[in-house]
């Protein structure tokens, strides 16, 4: 499994992103006991819109990811634990419970649509179907507005997975600060990037810095 995620990770270097990808990614990951790696894979494979049947195994297995994590830190008997928490607030979860391809879509969609009903109550004065153009317009401005709130939070919040074992969010960017344990597996948002370090925010509202290598973006 460890060669099988290697070969994937080779594959994704190359420039190819795809869900079919990631899930056997993710898949690889998860029997080399690597639940970080394997979450941050499923992950990625739903960000890349796939149909129904991939997204629903790539949701059962994220769940089981974390499961794993979660009985791993509770047979740790040291305090520590795994509670998954969306680290983007309810913003950008409503704004990315759709893919950015299908909102794209959808507004070039009910735009040509209101276009026609403007144009059909243009001809006909305002009879037949031209009286749709009312509705046109609120499916215009709540679907722009959505399509506008993905692209404004995707500027403003960069996630990133835990990816490593025994990873310390530290108060500063040095190994001697003090910190707490950030478990592995952790969805948290990137606030700032030095040398060798990131800044995150976990979704309990405490930040933090770890190292660049035990977090990768999403």
């Amino acid at each position: 499994y460890e060669g099988a995620s290697a070969a994937y990770e080779a594959i994704v270097q190359t420039g190819m992103h795809d869900a079919a990808l990631y899930h056997n990614m993710g898949n690889a990951y998860f029997h080399a006991g690597a639940f970080g790696q394997s979450v941050w894979a499923y992950r990625r494979g739903l960000q890349c819109a796939p149909g129904a049947e991939l997204r629903e195994g790539l949701v059962h297995n994220l769940k089981a990811a974390r499961s794993a994590l979660q009985a791993r830190y509770r047979a740790s008997n040291d305090g520590s634990q795994f509670i998954y928490s969306e680290p983007g607030g309810w913003l950008y979860q409503l704004t990315h419970s759709v893919a950015l391809g299908w909102l794209v879509w959808g507004f070039l969609a009910v735009w040509w649509f209101l276009v026609l009903c403007l144009v059909a109550r243009r001809v006909t004065q305002g009879r037949g179907w031209g009286s749709a153009a009312v509705p046109a317009v609120v499916l215009v401005v709540l679907v722009g507005a959505l399509l506008a709130g993905r692209l404004a939070t995707d500027a403003s919040f960069q996630l990133g997975v835990v990816v490593s074992d025994g990873v310390v969010m530290r108060e500063g960017p040095d190994v001697h600060a003090r910190g707490v344990d950030a478990p592995e597996g952790m969805e948290v948002r990137v606030l700032d990037v030095t040398e060798g370090w990131q800044k995150i925010e976990v979704p309990s509202g405490r930040a933090g810095w770890v190292t660049t290598a035990s977090l990768r973006p999403l």
